[in-house]
Order: structure tokens, then C-alpha cells, then sequence
């Protein structure tokens, strides 16, 4: 056996194929939260098959938001599992400019979030997410989280259920509907 082959041999073994995404990554949500009766949507826009740009608002509908925008990777760890981060930028206008939540002040504010999730399939039709998030401005850092599951009941078609907290509307239990558009 020459020495180009016990080296070649040992990686081909070790190395697994590549995988696609185990999910899709076309898709527009709309959602309504409980406790702090918010309503909300994002949207997913594929720019490579790991990559994407994501947009997303929330609000109470009362001349306040929490709107972020920014771009994402993802990509499959398994054949049930998908990783994703992504890095945002927020602006947010709170509802209660006489009392703003803790850690922003009586105006506007711009801040940045970097993210890390992952999607599994737990069977063909339910899915659990969840991801860790850093809130960065000026002043302070602040954490993020999102724990859910979906059920997908066809491909294009999914209704997940989603206890998230998120700084500026405190914790929610967010029920959305989301739908894949290509």
C-alpha cells in the first residue's frame, strides 16, 4: 500500500457525504403572542442554498416595533438536523415612551444580535427549534432565546408554537403559521 493511499483511505472512511438542508428555508410567518399581546411576522429570502437574508417585525399595533434585518448561514449537521446563525440589526420604538423596558431609553433605539439555533426533526411532521441570541448596542448586552416545535402539516404549510424572550416585549408564547413559498 503506498503512502498517498493510507492516507487517502482513512479520511474517505471517516468523511460522511454532504447533506442538503433538512429544511426549507423559503418561507413567510405571520404569528401572535400571548402575555404581551404582540403581533408579528418574518420572512426568509434564500440568497445560496446555506444562506439567507431575514426580515422580521413586531409590535402591538400601538405606534411601537421591534423590526430586525440582516443575513443568516445554515446548514445541515445530519440528516435531521440543521444549524443556522445570523446576524441582525434592530430598531426598536417602544409603546410606553414614559416607561421604555429596561435598558432603553426614552427614544428609538438601533442595536445588533448575533444568533446560533438549530431545527431537528423529532418525526417526518414535528420539528423543534431553538437559539441563543446576544443583544448588543452602546450601553449593555443583553440575552435572547427561542424554544419551539412545528408541526408541518404538508410541505408548504406549518403551525408552530414558540415561548421566546426577547428583551423588548419580555417573555411570549408566540403561536404562528408558517408557509413556503417555493
Amino acid at each position: 500500500m503506498s503512502r498517498l493511499s493510507q492516507i487517502i483511505l482513512p479520511i474517505a472512511l471517516l468523511s460522511h457525504p454532504a447533506l442538503a438542508n433538512n429544511f426549507n428555508y423559503n418561507t413567510f410567518e405571520l404569528r401572535a403572542a400571548s402575555g404581551t399581546n404582540t403581533f408579528g411576522g418574518e420572512v426568509y429570502l434564500p440568497i445560496t442554498n446555506n444562506s439567507h437574508i431575514i426580515t422580521r417585525l413586531d409590535s402591538h399595533l400601538n405606534n411601537d416595533w421591534d423590526a430586525a434585518a440582516g443575513v443568516g448561514f445554515n446548514g445541515p449537521v445530519s440528516p435531521f438536523l440543521d444549524l443556522y446563525g445570523q446576524l441582525l440589526a434592530h430598531h426598536v420604538n417602544p409603546e410606553d415612551l414614559e416607561n421604555p423596558p429596561e435598558g432603553y431609553d426614552e427614544e428609538s433605539d438601533v442595536y445588533g444580535e448575533i444568533n446560533l439555533g438549530g431545527r431537528l426533526w423529532l418525526t417526518p411532521q414535528v420539528e423543534v427549534v431553538g437559539h441563543y441570541a446576544r443583544l448588543v448596542d452602546d450601553e449593555d448586552n443583553r440575552s435572547a432565546y427561542t424554544v419551539g416545535a412545528r408541526f408541518h402539516s404538508t410541505q408548504q404549510l406549518s403551525f408552530g408554537l414558540d415561548w421566546k424572550h426577547y428583551q423588548v416585549y419580555e417573555h411570549q408564547i408566540a403561536f404562528a403559521v408558517r408557509f413556503a413559498y417555493r
